[in-house]
């Protein structure tokens, strides 16, 4: 709630045009959980939400956390997510809730594993989110678990710094 109230108040200031929202592994929950629950007001001046290994489909799938995207239906840009095939925390947020790792990625139409709800006719339709594949291991650098490595992958580094330049013009 805290988090929520305080984004909420700067999303609101005169002198902020808008903000885009990135998250790394259990960091992606609370973005998602944010921007769910954020005002409908304030919604629309988040530009983007950058999501990177995240856990949100294991949270989904084996802690029936749910599929509702909440107020994600109303920010102003999309929802890029980067995954690592390696990484055991991550995994594409596109899919229905249905796939499983060791799928083929499903491409194309069909709603994915979260849902948006239209508040006028109650109307379910999928939250659309890009998933983008990296490899974490192969480009970047460092020890620990190079597959949940995000911020040392140049490439990663390269791709989400361009989702923010685009979310923000």
């Amino acid at each position: 709630m805290f988090l929520r109230d305080a984004v909420s108040r700067i999303l609101t200031r005169p002198d902020v045009e808008g903000a885009v929202i990135n998250g790394h592994g259990n960091g992606t929950v609370m973005g998602f959980d944010l921007i769910s629950a954020i005002s409908p007001p304030s919604a629309p001046a988040v530009r983007a939400l950058i999501t990177a290994g995240s856990p949100l489909r294991k949270y989904s799938d084996l802690l029936q956390w749910g599929d509702d995207a909440g107020n994600l239906r109303l920010i102003t840009g999309g929802w890029t997510n980067f995954w690592d095939p390696l990484d055991p925390v991550a995994d594409p947020l596109g899919p229905p809730a249905t796939w499983k790792r060791g799928e083929t990625i499903p491409t194309g139409g069909g709603p994915g594993m979260f849902l948006v709800h239209d508040p006028n006719t109650g109307a379910e339709t999928g939250m659309p989110v890009n998933d983008v594949q990296v490899d974490n291991v192969r480009d970047s650098t460092g020890g620990g678990l190079r597959a949940h490595n995000y911020w040392d992958n140049d490439a990663f580094c390269a791709a989400a710094a361009a989702v923010i330049s685009r979310a923000l013009r």
